[in-house]
């Protein structure tokens, strides 16, 4: 499903990734706020307990969590798509 009709009819995204794939994460949600099509609601950060290694302890990992909402701009251009379409004189002339 494309990301802009998933938003259209979700209103939120969840994006969360763990240690070395956060800075993808943030990426992805900053393109998506620069292109207009969501905006930030809540960014949360913690550490989880990993697999254990080899002496049986462990790994903490970094863990972001970021909720995104539909921007204003997607709402204006939903409207705007699904509003019925007014017909002028000049449009039945024709």
């Amino acid at each position: 499903m494309p990301l802009q009709r998933y938003i259209k009819q979700y209103n939120d995204i969840e994006l969360t990734a763990l240690g070395m794939a956060i800075p993808t994460v943030v990426t992805i949600a900053e393109a998506l706020k620069r292109d207009g099509l969501a905006s930030n609601i809540e960014v949360k950060i913690s550490t989880v307990n990993s697999k254990k290694d080899d002496e049986g302890r462990f790994f903490q990992k970094a863990k972001i969590q970021i909720v995104l909402g539909k921007a204003e701009k997607l709402e204006k251009a939903v409207v705007a798509t699904t509003a019925p379409k007014e017909t002028s004189d000049t449009d039945m002339k024709a």
